[in-house]
């Protein structure tokens, strides 16, 4: 684990937000999510909501039943033990089926020619790794994803425009996927058949990672009906990340 301190300060009258550094990257997101299940094990019944983000969590408590200097003192306790923490821990590893033909990535091409690829190697880069849910937002089931290939990092689109759910997209150095029909500024370079959210239960949370596998247009529609009939579940699999 890192050697660095933990910064925490008060957020309203019944809340407070830990810092973790400044940057973002994957090894402080681990950090992130390290303390998190701490904490959740710990005391996690004096907490209302435990939300994880980049490099911070912000935690809600019953002020009534707790103060914020007993909280953060605790906190401060729970930090240093982290070095005891397993390094190597259990995440759920999601397949992704994504159609990357271009009437599903109207910008494909435009993160092509900004790196200086061809679509296909856009398609080989954006596969090749396992993604880290860094946070959860901006919309219900939005996964932020870490990790991808700096050769496919491309700048926001300079003006935004409706994006349909299931698009998966590339701002900056991160991809995500839309859950629902949106306005968005992300480029989008392919689309998944299945629906990433649902209001009955997590799909997935902070911490999981993601992998994409390519499909064609008829298995994208033929995984699109399968999984509005209740047929198609999305493959999961555990494995060890440091």
């Amino acid at each position: 684990m890192s050697n660095k301190s933990i910064s925490i300060f008060p957020l309203g009258c019944s809340g407070l937000i830990c810092y973790f550094g400044d940057s973002i990257s994957t090894k402080t997101n681990q950090e992130v999510h390290s303390f998190s299940l701490i904490v959740q094990s710990k005391i996690g019944t004096k907490f209302k909501g435990i939300v994880p983000s980049y490099h911070s969590i912000t935690l809600y408590y019953d002020s009534l039943n707790y103060s914020y200097l007993e909280l953060k003192a605790e906190l401060e306790g729970f930090y240093e033990e982290m070095i005891d923490f397993p390094k190597k821990r259990e995440h759920l590893c999601f397949e992704i089926p994504v159609c990357y033909n271009t009437q599903f990535a109207p910008d494909i091409e435009r993160v092509a020619n900004a790196n200086q690829l061809t679509v296909k190697d856009v398609i080989e880069f954006h596969q090749e790794k396992k993604y880290q849910i860094y946070m959860i937002g901006f919309l219900p089931g939005f996964p932020y994803l870490g990790g991808l290939n700096s050769k496919l990092a491309t700048q926001r689109l300079i003006k935004p425009k409706m994006v349909e759910a299931g698009s998966v997209g590339i701002a900056g150095e991160q991809t995500g996927i839309y859950p629902f029909d949106s306005p968005g500024g992300w480029n989008i370079i392919g689309r998944t058949p299945i629906s990433i959210f649902s209001s009955t239960y997590e799909m997935f949370k902070p911490g999981d990672f993601l992998k994409f596998k390519a499909i064609n247009e008829l298995e994208f529609f033929r995984l699109k009906q399968s999984f509005e009939e209740g047929d198609y579940f999305i493959h999961k699999e555990v494995h060890l990340f440091d």
